[in-house]
């Protein structure tokens, strides 16, 4: 009985811990580059940039690597834009480069590691023999570890090139910071130098363009999904292109998948797909992908609800969805502003100084009818929607006519309800 007993145990265990083979001991990290939106979009379609060293720790090669990166995420996150380095654009963004510093240092960490200690003869009574078994435990043992420590602060300010008027400025810090074994070493200080590099120029670029955020997910790893994981952990460690497409094709020609398995291709597939639109300038297009991925990730939830790691991602591809209905939005408002005599207008979504100069020029951002409706068909939840409208300014048209048409857009009764509330 107790054997019988032990058996139905080991079986709970076995089951319980699934997931956790799935995802393996050592989770398999990558990142996605989630697309957000700025705090406003650059107005002009001409930029003059300007990144200068001020500090005594900063390099003219720092400046000029920093210019290059912020330049390229600029070009494509605003692909009319045009970086100049003359005095004939409409803005400038100029950045001093006041602190650029990586500091390394090491310390001595104690750790438990479960070790091989010895062995001992155990007798097998089911086939009557002796076998030898080796015996483990947890020893002490002392690791070096090599910390880098990065710090970096840069003044921006963007302004009219006419008018000299400052319409944004801020203090950008991006503190940083790596741990690892002394004998196992992935990162050395120029690595940190460009990770740093790389981190301010998003920060800066974000202010005024859609550029992408990194975010780490997980990947299943099992043997029937390594193929395409592997192929995925190899470009992102290399920081070679992902290959999205590639690993999708590869998790989606899996035949003769258990019950067990399949929420697992489906998570992966899902993560894919999301990295993928991230990467897809059409905006319509990459609507489309994050819709799939928040279908797949469903999907995962649905046939495995115990799975912890299914919960995570499905919040940020709705956002994401909604992120880009928006970005159509403010795209529309910044090409009608650019059309606009007496130049340049704001088209902004964030308070900040960059807002207070759109609202002077009559460009803001608000909710319409339309607005809801791409959000519906995004596939957004109804609380996500009505939460939205609640933080937002908005413009809707509660006629008859118009309640009507929403609803045979599909928008709930739930968020009409919002929308008129908000109207009133």
């Amino acid at each position: 009985m107790m054997r019988r007993l032990s058996h139905v145990i080991g079986l709970v265990v076995l089951l319980s811990t699934w997931g956790f083979c799935q995802f393996g001991v050592d989770k398999e990290y990558i990142r996605i580059y989630q697309r957000r939106l700025p705090q406003a979009l650059l107005p002009a379609d001409s930029l003059r940039l300007i990144v200068e060293p001020k500090g005594l720790t900063v390099s003219s090669d720092i400046a000029n690597d920093l210019l290059r990166n912020v330049e390229g995420l600029l070009s494509a996150g605003l692909p009319d834009l045009h970086v100049v380095s003359t005095n004939d654009a409409a803005l400038v963004m100029d950045c001093s480069v006041e602190v650029f510093q990586i500091t390394p240092s090491t310390f001595v960490h104690t750790e438990l590691v479960y070790t091989k200690i010895g062995e001992h003869r155990e007798y097998d009574s089911k086939k009557k023999e002796w076998k030898t078994k080796d015996d483990y435990a947890n020893v002490p043992v002392n690791k070096t570890y090599v910390r880098l420590d990065g710090h970096s602060e840069v003044e921006y300010a963007l302004y009219d090139a006419r008018t000299r008027k400052e319409l944004d400025n801020d203090r950008v810090a991006q503190p940083f910071s790596w741990v690892q074994e002394n004998d196992h070493t992935v990162l050395h200080e120029d690595d940190v130098r460009n990770l740093m590099i790389q981190n301010l120029a998003t920060e800066i670029a974000g202010k005024v363009a859609p550029v992408g955020y990194p975010v780490k997910v997980k990947l299943a790893k099992n043997d029937k999904l390594k193929t395409g994981t592997h192929l995925l952990d190899d470009a992102d460690d290399h920081g070679q292109p992902m290959p999205w497409l590639q690993a999708a094709k590869i998790w989606d020609s899996l035949n003769g998948l258990s019950s067990k398995d399949e929420p697992y291709r489906d998570y992966n597939l899902a993560v894919a797909y999301e990295g993928l639109a991230y990467e897809t300038p059409d905006a319509d297009a990459s609507q489309q992908l994050l819709r799939r991925a928040a279908d797949l990730y469903q999907k995962a939830q649905q046939l495995k609800p115990d799975e912890k790691y299914f919960a995570d991602p499905l919040p940020r591809v709705q956002t994401a969805i909604a992120d880009v209905a928006q970005l159509k939005q403010l795209q529309t408002e910044r090409i009608a502003a650019l059309r606009k005599p007496g130049g340049p207008t704001m088209a902004s979504h964030k308070s900040s100084k960059i807002q207070n100069a759109s609202a002077q020029q009559g460009v803001d951002e608000r909710l319409t009818n339309k607005s809801i409706i791409e959000l519906t068909k995004g596939g957004l939840a109804d609380s996500v929607i009505m939460k939205k409208i609640k933080s937002s300014k908005c413009n809707f048209d509660t006629s008859t006519d118009a309640l009507v048409s929403l609803r045979k857009a599909g928008v709930s009764n739930q968020v009409i309800s919002a929308m008129v509330e908000a109207a009133e």
